[in-house]
């Protein structure tokens, strides 16, 4: 089969779409690298109009997090964190983090 054969098929050009990046909302965020309260955006990415992730990106140091870990206040226009409670100690922790800050116990 030649080349120019695939390249001419629309079907090609539908499925290998690049992803784009949608801004969802601004705020602040409690920057893990900057460790303090920075300016951020909400991003959603999107692929072929199906949503393959969501993250915040701090708007000083570039630095990217995950958007489940994060939920958005739209009073404060603040991005919380989401938070597990440890079932042995009932101490509240970071979604992202596997062992308690308190008791140490294992979280999953």
């Amino acid at each position: 089969m030649p080349i120019h054969l695939i390249f001419a098929n629309p079907l090609y050009v539908l499925f290998f779409r690049l992803p784009r990046r949608i801004e969802e909302q601004g705020g602040a965020f409690l920057c893990p690298h900057c460790e303090s309260m920075q300016p951020c955006t909400g991003y959603k990415v999107m692929r072929n109009k199906n949503l393959e992730g969501e993250f915040v990106e701090c708007l000083t140091c570039r630095g990217k997090q995950k958007g489940e870990d994060f939920k958005y206040n739209s009073t404060t226009q603040v991005f919380d964190p989401v938070m597990w409670d440890c079932p042995y100690c009932k101490a509240l922790n970071p979604n992202n983090t596997f062992r308690c800050r308190t008791c140490y116990k294992s979280l999953v």
